[in-house]
This record gives structure tokens, C-alpha cells and sequence, in this order.
């Protein structure tokens, strides 16, 4: 017998033993019966619905197969047979255990939360019926999660105990450490150097950074995403035939070290040869033409091109074209000398669009009214980019949701009319806060504060704060309301009671304050904002033993008690992407403070902040901040109004209000009627798998001089010039509010200047 015919008998005589039971007679009459046996969790219904046949029915193969595949399918059972008798067809089924619990041992990485998340979309959770391919994609899909944290050493063995009808599953999990790169390589490039491309990566081999990046730990998902930067950073170059050709994984035996080898393909550099429009709107063709920033030679790039092709769409929406259709074909070509590459943009513009209707979901709290009141384009009037753009972007800048998506889809009453939907996620922003800290310059803090900033969800905010230290004392309550008598008016009612010291570390006087009064603050555009306020001041100086000569002439000039009103005009203009944590934009602010009856001064505050971001991940921040005071009467500008300077929020490094004059008689520092701030920020950047997004470690330089006219005319203090500080900070938006934490190394350092390097600043200033 030969070798292949022996092999056919093996697969035939196997297929006996695979293949489920079927008995029937060959002379079948109509079905009159159906009986089910094996079945004790399954109802006998549920099986009955799952054949395709019924009594009377005349019985075929074909039904029989059908039958046993439909009970088979329902995952219930891991036997079938049929077996037929006369008019009678009896099913007999051997029912599959169900699931009686799930555990996972030895899992860190993972909370049980997101592993009963798995379960769920595989369907293997308790009560369920087992099913071994499901158990094998529950397996699988924890190793993939494991990869994605860089653990790929990472074992699972699995435990299954069958008890009577039921199964008890133990997932035992070795997770072991993480995947380290050990090298990564390009080969292939030739007009570039291997490190420059190799910056791009966020993928590298362990360094002396690693510990903090966490960029040597192989996760694929990163590795892809660095190769797609690759890609685009060559096709920015003009290679429009880069190819990545292949990507070597090689993991050693214990898979806790990885080679990377990355094989590309440069291709040709290309220059643009021509630029053509093909468009079906006479009307917009010359417009569209000019947003066109493509020359014919200059170096391909594809980045131009979807800026292009971001500019024209964003154009086009403001005309209330929501569905142009905008593509581009290149075509290159290969001369003697040069390769060359023609672009044709091909556009049709479609129909003017309308917004028929704006559905808002997603706010359980806050009220519809106050998301449409922030809204820029509005229901029956032409569709326009830029206004749905901007009204994301005031829905965000809201801080009441933690995120805010809006797109459109075609209504259906008009083919010209599109509905707006906008969700949101909403947060929580009631906060109580009761805290204790420590202050590098008023020592021990106790501070609470309850907040909301969206208060019974109508937009309106409420704030009580109470704080206490050595130097200073406050209760303050506010409120808010952004939509003044349903006008677009911002109207902000304060109250506010302080004991305080200026200085800071002196306990030979204090000043204590009540303020009260109202601001009102109106827009003049998107972003820019008029503010007019009035304030009731009452100012009694208390406890003074041994004070410097500057607060004696106060009480010579003014005496202990002093009633003022205050009048304040200011115009700001807001562009930050975010109030707490900004990125980019800036913040311009001028304001002038007016006070009469028994304080007669003015000041103007001139302030101006600006963020950078480069490379989508490094912030540069500049501040530039300029008060003038004066008086305007007879007498000399009042001391308990001077300016401070020194601490975190000026000139770190230096203590708090030390940098300014000095007072000959106490030594006490006096500050002056004008001061100069600057500060600049090197936001070091976070890696993206770092938990807490809310830290931010910067790098950072300050200067600033505080100047007092009074010293020449009085000789009773000593000048201070600019002081100069660098050196590494960090803030924190804290569940107990904003922390602050810088080291400052002073750069101009005197010999009677008051140093401290390590300064802490929780919470606000109050």
C-alpha cells in the first residue's frame, strides 16, 4: 500500500471521530416530534429557536447540518448529535460549563477595573458560558496591554478548575521588567546624518536621562509613531519617494533588551516644477489661487501642502462652504539634470451651507444657556469656520468641562443645511479646601477655601478663602457673575478683610484693611476686556513699637486711620489657550488705580506675558511687569501702598520683599511708588507617559529693581539697583491649589542682601 493512500485512510478514519453525530433513515416521512435531552441550564425553547426546522417539516441533510451549526454557534454547548428515529428527532447536547469567577494574581500594572474591562468585551465574565477562544483573546489582549507599557517579558499561565456544571479561571501573571533598547540603527540614509534623524525619535537607547524620559523603554506604539515622524520629516525634505523598507526587531532570550535596525530608502530630492488650480468657482479661484504658498522651485514638501490645503478649506468655511471637496495629485518627472515634481490642487467648492440646528449633549449640570450664550455661530445662519472654531475655544476656556468636541453632519430636511453637535464631558468645579503648609517666608500657613465655578450650573462663581501666618491674615468672599443682567458684563462683588505686614518678617507694625466694592468688566472684543471697579478702604495701622522712618512720616502726614475710594479702569486682552496651565498665546493688561479722600495716589500697572511653543512641546514664557505711583496732593505717596519686590512671583532666590530700599534706622526693607519685574521660563518638557500632567519643572531667569523717590529727598534709606537671579522651579496645580517650589541662585549678589535659595509658595496669595 502506498505511503499517500495510507494517509488518505488516517483522514477518513479520523473525520468519524471530528465530524458530530448524525443518524438518520434514508426514507424520511414529515417530523412529528422533536425531543431534547442534556440540557439542564439551557431552556428547551432556546434550543428548539435555534432549529432551522419544526414538526411537519420534511427533514434533510441540509436542515440536519444546519441545525448542529446553529447549536454550536450559540457557544453553549461543546457537543451535539441528532439522531433520528422513525417520525421522531432526538437532540441530545452536552451543555459547556459556565464561568463562576475570574481572578487575576500577581497583575500591578493594571486595576481590576480595567481587567474586568477586557472580560466584558470578550464576553467571559461570571455567569457567562465558557468558550476556550474566548479565554485565548482575553490572554492575548493582556499581553498586548502589557506591551504597550514596554513589558514584554511579561508571562500569563492559566488556571481552570471544573466544578460540577461550573469553571473557576486564575490568571497567573509574572509580569517580569521592562523591555530596555539597547540600540537603534538607521541604515540607508545617505543626506543625512544618523544623529540628527535620530533626534527625532522619542524612541532611544539608554542615556543618563532615561530614568526621568523613560525613552529607552521599547513600546511599539512609539517606535511607529517615530517612523511616521521619519517619513514626514523627509517628504518636509523634498524626498517624495521615502520608503521605510524594513524595521528589525531583535529581542534577546529573556526579551528584556531589544536591537532596533531601521532600513530605509531616501529615494530622490524633488523641487516643484508647477503649481495648477483646477477649480469649478470662477468667484474664488483668484483668492484660492493667492493662499497657494507654492513656488515653482522651491523644495517639495508636504508639509506646505497640508497647510495649503488647511488654509483654502478654513477660507471656504468662512464662506459658508462646509463640504468643499479639496484634493491634490503629483505627478513627477525625471530630467537630466533635476527631478521635478508638478502639483495640481483640484477643488470643488459645493454649496453654500446653513446650520439648521445646534445639539448640545453631554451637560447634566451646567445649563444649556450657558454654553449657547458662549457660541459664535448660531442656528439658521450660514455655516463659518473661523465662528465654530472660536466657539470651541471659549467653551474651553469656561473651565467647566474637561473636554469639548463639535462636528456636523448633514441635516435631514435639506441638502444644504447641516446640524451642530457639541458634547461635552463635564467636571467637577466645586472645591472645599482646609490645608496646612509651610511658607519659606511665612512660615507656618493655614489656609481653606471653598469654590465653585459654576454655581447650580448657570456660569456664576462664589469664593470664600480664609488664610492665616506670621505675617498675614485674610478672609476674602467674592462673587461672580459673567453675564451681568443677561448682558455680556462681568460683574464681581468683593469683599475682603487682611492683617497684614508689607515686609513680611517684622512684628513692629501691622496694617490691617477692609475693602469692599464691585468690578465690572465688559468686552470690547474676543479677547479683549474693560474693566471698571469701586472700592471702599479702611487702613489702620496696629502694634507699631519701633517703626522705620518711612511709616513715621505715614503717621505724621496721615495719622493711624485712613478712609479712601478707589476707582480702577484697566483694559486687558486675553489670548492663552489655557487660564491655569497655558502653552501658548499671550496677556496684555494696563490699569489704572485712582484713590481720594484721605489717600490721594494714583498707579498704573502695566503687565505683559507672552508663551511659545516650539517643536509641540517646549514653552517659553516671558513676563514684563511696570507699576508707577505718585501722589497727587501735598502729601508724600502713602507708604502702605509701596511696591515689593523679591520671592517667588518677582525676583526668586532673594527673600520675600527684600529686593528694593532699605531703612537706615530698623534695617527694614520699604519698598517704593515703582517697580520693574522681568521673568523668563524654560518649561521643561513631561514625557507623555508621566502621570501627572499638572507638573511643570521649568527653568528660569528673573531681574527687577524697586525705586523709592523719597530716598533723596528724606536721605533715610540706602538704594537697592537690579538684582538678577537663574536657577530651576516647579509649579503644581495640587488638589489643595497651585505649589510652587523654586531653588534661585542670585546672579548680582551684595553683601547686605537677603538670600534664600529654596522658597515655597502653596495656594494663592491672598
Amino acid at each position: 500500500m502506498s505511503l499517500s493512500r495510507v494517509n488518505i485512510l488516517l483522514i477518513a478514519f479520523a473525520a468519524l471521530f471530528i465530524v458530530p453525530s448524525v443518524s438518520y433513515s434514508s426514507n424520511l416521512s414529515n417530523l412529528h416530534n422533536i425531543c431534547i435531552n442534556g440540557n439542564n441550564k439551557v431552556d428547551k425553547s432556546v434550543i428548539v429557536e435555534k432549529l432551522p426546522f419544526k414538526t411537519g417539516d420534511k427533514i434533510t441533510e441540509e436542515l440536519l447540518s444546519r441545525a448542529i451549526s446553529n447549536l454550536y454557534d450559540t457557544g453553549c454547548f461543546d457537543d451535539v448529535s441528532i439522531k433520528i428515529e422513525n417520525t421522531t428527532i432526538f437532540v441530545s447536547v452536552r451543555e459547556v460549563p459556565i464561568i463562576h469567577s475570574v481572578n487575576f494574581y500577581g497583575s500591578n500594572q493594571f486595576s481590576n477595573d480595567y481587567m474586568l474591562n477586557i472580560l466584558n468585551r470578550f464576553n467571559f465574565t461570571q455567569g457567562s458560558f465558557f468558550n476556550q477562544n474566548s479565554l485565548n483573546n482575553v490572554k492575548k489582549e493582556i499581553e498586548l496591554s502589557y506591551h504597550t507599557k514596554g513589558m514584554h517579558c511579561v508571562e500569563i499561565s492559566i488556571d481552570k478548575t471544573i466544578t460540577a456544571e461550573f469553571i473557576d479561571i486564575g490568571f497567573n501573571i509574572k509580569e517580569g521588567p521592562l523591555t530596555k533598547i539597547r540600540n537603534i540603527s538607521i541604515v540607508g540614509n545617505k543626506s543625512f546624518p544618523e544623529k540628527s534623524l535620530s533626534k527625532l525619535f522619542k524612541s532611544n537607547s539608554t542615556n543618563l536621562f532615561s530614568f526621568y524620559t523613560k525613552n529607552d523603554v521599547f513600546i511599539k506604539e512609539n517606535l511607529e509613531s517615530d517612523l511616521e515622524k521619519l517619513h514626514i520629516f523627509y517628504m518636509d525634505k523634498g524626498y517624495a519617494n521615502f520608503k521605510v523598507r524594513e524595521q528589525k526587531i531583535t529581542f534577546s532570550c529573556s526579551k528584556d533588551i531589544v536591537d532596533i535596525v531601521i532600513s530605509i530608502d531616501e529615494g530622490s530630492l524633488y523641487k516643484i516644477n508647477d503649481v495648477n488650480l483646477l477649480c469649478n468657482s470662477y468667484e474664488f479661484y483668484k483668492k484660492i489661487i493667492d493662499l497657494i504658498d507654492i513656488k515653482k522651485g522651491d523644495v517639495y514638501s508636504i508639509s506646505s501642502i497640508n497647510n495649503t490645503i488647511l488654509s483654502i478649506k478654513e477660507y471656504l468655511g468662512n464662506q459658508g462652504f462646509a463640504v468643499a471637496d479639496i484634493n491634490f495629485a503629483i505627478e513627477t518627472k525625471n530630467k537630466e539634470s533635476e527631478n521635478l515634481i508638478d502639483i495640481v490642487f483640484n477643488i470643488d467648492v459645493g454649496d453654500i451651507i446653513y446650520v439648521d440646528k445646534i445639539n448640545i449633549t453631554g451637560n447634566s449640570y451646567t445649563l444649556d444657556k450657558v454654553i449657547r450664550r458662549e457660541l459664535r455661530q448660531f442656528e439658521t445662519s450660514m455655516y463659518n469656520y473661523q465662528k465654530i472654531k472660536s466657539s470651541k475655544e471659549k467653551l474651553d476656556r469656561l473651565g467647566f468641562f474637561s473636554k469639548v468636541s463639535m462636528g456636523f453632519n448633514p441635516s435631514p430636511d435639506s441638502s444644504d443645511l447641516v446640524d451642530i453637535n457639541i458634547d461635552v464631558e463635564e467636571k467637577k468645579t466645586g472645591i472645599f479646601n482646609v490645608g496646612f503648609g509651610y511658607g519659606s517666608s511665612d512660615k507656618a500657613v493655614f489656609s481653606a477655601a471653598i469654590s465653585d465655578d459654576n454655581l447650580y450650573g448657570n456660569g456664576s462663581d462664589i469664593t470664600l478663602q480664609l488664610n492665616h501666618s506670621k505675617a498675614n491674615s485674610s478672609a476674602m468672599i467674592s462673587y461672580t457673575d459673567p453675564y451681568f443682567l443677561d448682558k455680556k458684563i462681568r460683574n464681581t462683588i468683593v469683599f475682603d478683610y487682611r492683617i497684614n505686614n508689607q515686609n513680611g518678617r517684622s512684628d513692629n507694625y501691622k496694617i490691617r484693611s477692609m475693602r469692599q466694592g464691585i468690578d465690572l468688566g465688559i468686552p470690547v472684543s474676543e479677547s479683549s476686556t474693560l474693566s471698571f471697579g469701586f472700592f471702599l478702604e479702611n487702613n489702620n495701622i496696629i502694634s507699631f513699637n519701633k517703626l522705620s522712618s518711612v511709616y513715621n512720616r505715614f503717621l505724621d502726614q496721615y495719622g493711624c486711620n485712613t478712609k479712601s475710594f478707589n476707582i480702577n479702569l484697566g483694559l486687558s486682552d486675553d489670548t492663552r489657550n489655557n487660564v491655569i496651565s497655558p502653552s501658548t498665546g499671550s496677556f496684555k493688561s494696563v490699569k489704572l488705580d485712582f484713590s481720594f479722600m484721605d489717600l490721594k495716589y494714583l498707579i498704573v500697572t502695566a503687565n505683559y506675558q507672552r508663551y511659545l511653543l516650539f517643536a509641540d512641546k517646549y514653552i517659553v514664557f516671558i513676563n514684563g511687569l511696570v507699576d508707577y505711583g505718585l501722589s497727587y496732593g501735598s502729601k508724600d505717596y502713602p507708604s502702605i501702598k509701596n511696591l515689593y519686590a523679591g520671592g517667588i512671583g518677582s525676583v526668586r532666590g532673594y527673600r520675600t520683599s527684600s529686593v528694593g530700599p532699605k531703612d537706615l534706622y530698623t534695617g527694614e526693607y520699604t519698598g517704593g511708588s515703582k517697580r520693574v519685574i522681568a521673568n523668563a521660563h524654560f518649561y521643561i518638557p513631561i514625557p507623555d507617559n508621566y502621570i501627572d500632567k499638572m507638573l511643570r519643572p521649568f527653568i528660569f531667569i528673573d531681574a527687577g529693581k524697586v525705586f523709592n523717590k523719597s530716598i533723596k529727598k528724606y536721605n533715610d534709606s540706602v538704594r537697592c539697583g537690579w538684582r538678577c537671579s537663574t536657577g530651576l522651579g516647579v509649579s503644581w496645580k495640587s488638589p489643595v491649589g497651585i505649589v510652587q517650589i523654586s531653588y534661585g541662585l542670585p546672579l548680582n549678589r551684595h553683601i547686605d542682601d537677603d538670600i534664600q535659595n529654596l522658597q515655597i509658595q502653596m495656594g494663592s496669595v491672598f
